[in-house]
């Protein structure tokens, strides 16, 4: 198992971890925001940034290391050390590594370490669960409304006196529609705050000990699922995938999916890039929702914690 492994699950709780003789990754709080441009609200995130300068380790990813692999402390150093000697040799001839759910490292011309976070995973508890939300705002609408009413061409002298009162109708327009806009805005602002509650309450509850941290992970073991025909009156709208993992480069992805269906996943596959341009792998896909829950329940009991439902709409 790559020692990457172990260090994504440290940066839920803690706001460092060191690589012993690499360098350590750091996190910091990101508030909620909103972007004019794109009308989109962004919840509350946590970011990553590596500093290569900050290497002598404080035992907290080695001690990690021995308590999920049930073995000595001196046992996971050496674990550690030949981790970091193969990213280092990596690095000395020129590749790169991708470090898959941290981000993607390279070495520049002058020697420093480049550290590019890939930024598909919310590291913060607090927000465990919430996405990015696109609004349509219906003041935009009323602006372009405004503009169709101006450019009609009123009949002369029998229908005159109507053009005040289109005028007069069109600004009315525009002040209904700003006023449902910016209840629409304290709306959503209402239900995220009620969200990041839920959420906090959810991850003290069930993923402070059980989702991010076991005992022993262990390959998983070959795995047949049948799944259940079941006959729609209408064709599918959407499609539901258990993911295994995302990837910058194609190459990983690929030994992903040869890894996923030697372990008996027949319907492994890989489902295309998403917006953050990683190529996503899928232990299967469904237009059943059940059948895709029921197997994201059986990956998660075999060992799979990272695994999670894409639902997918065409």
């Amino acid at each position: 198992m790559s020692l990457t492994t172990y260090i994504t699950p440290l940066l839920y709780r803690h706001q460092c971890v060191v690589v012993p003789g690499f360098g350590a990754f750091l996190t910091h709080n990101i508030s909620a925001v909103f972007s004019p441009k794109t009308h989109t609200f962004y919840p509350p995130s946590k970011a990553i940034s590596f500093n290569e300068q900050i290497k002598i380790g404080d035992g907290l990813l080695v001690s990690y290391v021995a308590s999920c692999q049930g073995i000595s402390y001196d046992q996971a150093m050496e674990f550690v050390a030949q981790s970091v000697g193969a990213w280092e040799a990596a690095l000395a001839q020129g590749s790169s590594l991708d470090l898959a759910e941290l981000g993607h490292i390279s070495r520049s011309k002058s020697g420093k370490l480049q550290f590019e976070s890939y930024k598909t995973t919310n590291y913060l508890r607090a927000a465990f669960g919430l996405s990015a939300v696109q609004s349509d705002p219906l003041a935009a609408k009323a602006a372009e409304l405004t503009v169709v009413a101006q450019a009609v061409e009123t009949p002369e002298k029998p229908v005159v006196s109507l053009r005040p009162w289109m005028q007069y109708a069109a600004v009315g327009m525009v002040a209904i529609a700003t006023a449902l806009g910016v209840y629409q805005n304290n709306t959503y602002r209402q239900n995220l705050a009620w969200a990041q509650k839920e959420a906090g309450i959810a991850l003290e509850r069930e993923i402070h000990e059980a989702t991010f941290f076991y005992q022993n992970p262990t390959t998983l073991p070959a795995l047949s699922l049948v799944a259940e025909a079941t006959v729609a009156e209408t064709a599918p709208t959407q499609m539901y995938s258990v993911v295994a993992g995302a990837f910058k480069m194609s190459d990983n992805a690929e030994k992903k999916l040869s890894q996923l269906r030697a372990q008996g996943y027949v319907d492994a596959a890989i489902i295309g890039q998403n917006r953050f341009g990683l190529h996503q792998v899928v232990f299967g896909a469904y237009p059943q929702e059940n059948t895709a829950r029921t197997l994201l329940e059986r990956v998660k009991k075999l060992g799979a914690k990272d695994a999670w439902l894409l639902v997918q709409t065409p």
